[in-house]
């Protein structure tokens, strides 16, 4: 009698990575419900609210919303989002990391990021993101990883080419320029020590 077939590209519930993905700067640990206010506090900063592509207005009910429908999509296999902390301060928020769109038959998912103003410049976004797109892209077992920041966000687009992505052609997308990047399995992504 033949063994049944699994079907590896079926949708599959999500799980957080267990141990959570962690390097000796940044931890990457679920949303908890204490955490909504300062998100929402976070997110007001014109750089996150200029670039991300976070909802208008990305307010403490639509921070709410967000976090009431991760169960869901988890669930589904769709997205999973978390927060970056720093390993001695689980309580501080220093961004958030999400992997979303996730489509399991084409085994592509795109990455999205942000970094609260106090935290940028010391590495933690790179680390994070070095983090979960190795974690995507090998345990989640995603082929692809995209990455598709706002083509003047120059920051973002630098760490991203650090972390091994590499450049697609710019392009306009909901009316704003944006410079896609991509991360597959056969090149491996790499966290920059900084």
């Amino acid at each position: 009698m033949a063994e049944p077939t699994v079907d590896r590209c079926a949708p599959r519930r999500l799980a957080y990575p267990d141990p959570p993905l962690r390097d000796g700067r940044v931890l990457l640990r679920p949303w908890r419900a204490d955490d909504l206010p300062a998100i929402a506090r976070a997110t007001r900063d014109p750089a996150i609210r200029r670039f991300s592509h976070l909802p208008e207005p990305f307010d403490i009910g639509a921070v709410r919303s967000r976090f009431q429908e991760s169960p869901a999509q988890l669930a589904a296999g769709t997205a999973m989002r978390m927060l970056i902390v720093e390993p001695h301060d689980e309580s501080g928020l220093c961004g958030a990391i999400a992997i979303f769109d996730i489509d399991a038959h084409r085994r592509c998912g795109e990455i999205g990021y942000w970094l609260a103003a106090a935290a940028r410049g010391r590495g933690l976004a790179s680390r994070a993101v070095g983090l979960m797109s190795g974690w995507a892209l090998g345990e989640l077992g995603l082929e692809r990883l995209l990455a598709i920041p706002d083509a003047e966000n120059d920051a973002s687009r630098q760490l991203l080419e650090r972390c091994g992505f590499r450049a697609g052609e710019r392009r306009i997308e909901s009316g704003r320029a944006v410079a896609p990047y991509e991360a597959t399995r056969a090149r491996p992504i790499r966290a920059p020590a900084r």
